[in-house]
């Protein structure tokens, strides 16, 4: 991955006029969904992050998405993401989040190791559908590298949703997050992700995100021509959620078709009503 400097992974707070806003905004849509759609929740693992939820879905495609939240790895919870849920819930047979443990008390290899967990408990809870994991930011990462970790988990996946992913840890490493994080060298080459999945993958960002964002975006998509560069108008990093996946949710009629056997361009834009 040609990226050289670590431009652009600013603090979001600092660039970003109304972040804490929109992180309220999460937790506020966030907290009817668990009712409306009768979640429920189970542990994959003894920690008290370790657990997952999951509701069935209205639609009719044979998947189960899965949401991946995102914190740069160190912060926010699954709970304050059910927001997307009513949407994503449309797509099939049922839909599900998950929560995991945090860095830097649990290293990388231990949240990766979550993030297959939790994959493989659904895919028991949900034996006849094929999971679609959505995940932004560092959820987008942990997503893949769960596949990277577990290559059979492929078989059980429709394909994948990242949403401005992180994906070069060695950037990451040279950006203000290394002081919470201290990655180390060996986590930074082991869970890097330099190519797209085996799985059909679309790779979405904000139009207004800071260039590292859609640069990974766009050189993961390149590696697979089963993969897919989206752009979302008018979006930036803590509203890209929001913007594709609520309301007319415009990113949802392009996963339907896309599951459906239709296919994508290498590159497209999903503008907003």
């Amino acid at each position: 991955m040609s990226l050289q400097k670590p431009d652009g992974w600013l603090k979001f707070s600092a660039i970003i006029p109304d972040f804490q806003l929109w992180l309220q905004r999460m937790a506020s849509d966030s907290k009817p969904v668990a009712n409306a759609l009768r979640l429920q929740r189970e542990a994959y693992g003894r920690d008290d992050r370790q657990w997952f939820e999951w509701g069935h879905g209205s639609g009719t495609l044979p998947v189960v998405p899965v949401m991946v939240h995102g914190g740069y790895w160190r912060a926010l919870h699954a709970a304050d993401h059910r927001f997307v849920l009513p949407a994503l819930s449309k797509l099939g047979v049922g839909v599900a989040n998950i929560e995991y443990r945090l860095m830097p008390e649990t290293r990388m290899e231990g949240l990766v190791a979550d993030v297959v967990d939790a994959f493989e408990a659904l895919s028991r809870r949900f034996p006849d559908a094929r999971l679609l994991p959505l995940g932004h930011s560092a959820g987008a990462h942990l997503a893949l590298a769960a596949l990277g970790a577990r290559r059979e988990l492929e078989t059980r996946l429709a394909g994948v949703v990242s949403v401005s992913g992180a994906f070069d840890l060695e950037l990451v490493s040279r950006s203000f997050l290394q002081t919470e994080l201290v990655l180390t060298g060996h986590e930074v080459e082991r869970f890097s992700i330099k190519t797209a999945p085996q799985v059909p993958a679309l790779f979405a960002f904000g139009s207004e995100e800071t260039t590292p964002f859609p640069m990974q975006a766009e050189h993961l998509a390149s590696t697979s021509a089963a993969a897919c560069a989206v752009s979302v108008s008018r979006s930036h990093h803590m509203n890209v959620l929001h913007n594709s996946l609520t309301g007319d949710a415009p990113l949802l009629p392009l996963i339907r078709n896309w599951l459906a056997g239709e296919t994508l361009p290498g590159s497209i834009e999903v503008r907003q009503p």
